[in-house]
């Protein structure tokens, strides 16, 4: 059962699968659909540990007070007063002052999800997950999206919004020389790669994007990208095969942008597990790369997560399109109107995202604390941030100990946008959410 308020997932609910319940009531679409009740409120579990190092800073801070003012010559009994008005002071000071280390922890509030249309729904019978038939359809060849002549004829509605259509013409008329001079991948260079670039600004400015549009080719052209995609049908489903993927697929365990496993929102799931070492032996494996080779390896995912998700996207449209189809011809032997009422509402196309999962279990300071990795890691978020946006839909961080959630979750919130940093949800270790 999908929690509605959190947009977490529901205790002991699977994670990749809906009732038959919430599908009928995704069929129904908004007018019908009613609240689904949720089996069990899912909520931050608290956590005695900011109380005890509140307690042990504060006890130390008077401790030294008072050991020192003694030490000074001052009458014993006052140096103790003057060490528990430290301790006071502190022990009130402290969770004012580092509030993300101390504060207990807050529900965390979420809006409610954006779902397809009702006609969209009806194309895959009410399934939230929307999983395309395997194999999913390879990429074509062109940037061109061809239609059929029953498509014209039944008169569909545009795959983009109005809107979109006049960015997408913008961005091919004003960068004509750059989309001539590289290799037509659908992934890199097509429509929905550029409607990404548009989609993750919350207020879609169309000037911004375009101007963002250029930025991304130029990066493009300036590091050779396009060298690692080209390398993505051979060596993309096999990660040891990825830059020094040799050693580094040895430190971690993951799946890869999945064409099966789709969660409530029909975000494809990715799984990343880089703990699972002891801290030493992960340190003596990474330590021989530099942040640039880190990055590399982060990239070439990235290459392939666009390849896979151009590719469901892609094979979700042909479900939809099949679907019509066969209204289309049904409305033809019976003599009706066959766009009236229209097959589908404007703006029907696909654009799959991933809902990413990081499993933090096992991870300790020593982890984490090495001199590459943590540029590497800002780095890989600048990157995909500019370079590679509106590719992660969710982001769940599981297993993670309190101090280093605390952390996180103030890093995160430092480094990416508000409205990305509501994408991301830190569950507590041995959390059930």
């Amino acid at each position: 059962v999908k929690d509605t308020k959190t947009k977490a997932l529901g205790a002991g609910a699977p994670l990749l699968n809906c009732s038959a319940e919430s599908r009928r009531h995704a069929a129904d679409g908004p007018a019908g659909r009613r609240r689904i009740p949720q089996r069990r409120k899912s909520l931050s579990q608290p956590s005695f540990m900011p109380f005890l190092l509140t307690v042990a800073a504060s006890t130390a801070l008077g401790y030294a007070v008072a050991r020192g003012l003694i030490r000074c010559g001052a009458w014993p009994p006052r140096a103790v007063g003057w060490g528990i008005i430290a301790f006071l002071t502190a022990y009130n000071l402290l969770p004012s002052y580092l509030p993300f280390l101390f504060a207990p922890p807050k529900e965390r509030q979420y809006d409610e999800p954006m779902s397809p249309s009702r006609k969209l729904m009806a194309c895959w019978g009410g399934s939230l997950e929307r999983v395309p038939p395997r194999p999913i359809p390879e990429l074509p060849e062109s940037l061109d999206d061809i239609e059929e002549p029953w498509m014209v004829e039944a008169k569909l509605p545009s795959r983009w919004s109005n809107s979109e259509r006049r960015f997408l013409k913008r961005c091919r008329e004003t960068y004509s020389a750059e989309f001539a001079a590289v290799t037509p991948y659908a992934d890199v260079y097509g429509d929905r790669r550029l409607l990404r670039v548009l989609r993750m600004d919350p207020d879609r400015d169309e000037d911004l994007a375009v101007k963002k549009v250029g930025e991304y080719l130029a990066w493009r052209r300036d590091t050779n990208a396009d060298d690692l995609r080209a390398k993505v049908p051979s060596d993309g489903p096999d990660p040891s095969k990825w830059p020094h993927g040799d050693v580094m697929y040895q430190c971690l365990r993951l799946i890869q942008c999945s064409d099966k496993y789709f969660d409530r929102e029909g975000h494809a799931v990715t799984v990343y597990q880089a703990f699972h070492w002891p801290a030493p032996y992960l340190r003596a494996h990474l330590r021989q790369f530099s942040t640039a080779e880190l990055v590399a390896f982060s990239q070439m995912g990235a290459e392939y997560n666009g390849s896979q998700m151009e590719r469901i996207s892609r094979a979700r449209e042909a479900v939809i399109l099949a679907s019509v189809k066969k209204k289309f011809e049904e409305r033809k032997r019976l003599g009706q109107p066959v766009d009236d009422p229209p097959l589908l509402d404007e703006g029907w196309g696909e654009i799959t995202r991933l809902c990413a999962i990081t499993d933090m279990k096992g991870c300790t300071f020593g982890s984490v604390m090495m001199p590459t990795l943590i540029p590497a890691v800002v780095q890989a978020v600048q990157m995909f941030l500019n370079y590679y946006p509106f590719i992660v839909g969710k982001l769940h961080i599981v297993n993670c100990q309190p101090t280093i959630a605390a952390i996180f979750r103030r890093a995160l919130t430092s480094v990416v946008p508000a409205h990305v940093a509501r994408q991301i949800t830190i569950h507590a270790l041995e959390s059930r959410e």
